[in-house]
């Protein structure tokens, strides 16, 4: 809430391109008209082990069940190819990340605070 809309927009565009370099595997929610609904970005953590490192719903489908339609899909997307493991992270003030993880079933380990550098009037990296 405290970072300016348009720094964090720069922010996630920066995280899929540099996902898309390194090869990533991002999957998406698609509808049947072939508009992308969703998505999540992973990341393999070690062997049998996935890390679920940055997803999003369309705006519109949010708050009806959507966001919890697509891990479902995920988690059975990655036990079908092998995964035995699921990580993620989630910010706490994130308390909507937070319900839907518990509610899918993933333990809380530990609780940090992550602080992101932004110093206004600053030169900000192209994205």
């Amino acid at each position: 809430p405290n970072l300016p809309p348009q720094k964090a927009g720069q922010r996630f565009k920066l995280w899929i391109r540099r996902s898309f370099a390194a090869g990533d595997p991002i999957f998406v929610l698609q509808s049947q008209a072939g508009r992308v609904e969703g998505f999540v970005q992973c990341r393999e953590s070690g062997p049998g082990g996935m890390d679920v490192t940055l997803g999003a719903v369309d705006s519109r489908l949010q708050r009806a069940g959507f966001g919890v339609l697509m891990y479902q899909l995920l988690f059975f997307e990655l036990r079908e190819r092998g995964y035995r493991e699921a990580i993620t992270r989630v910010s706490l003030h994130n308390l909507n990340g937070i319900k839907l993880t518990l509610r899918l079933g993933f333990t809380v380990r530990s609780a940090v605070t992550t602080l992101h550098w932004f110093k206004p009037g600053a030169p900000q990296p192209n994205p």
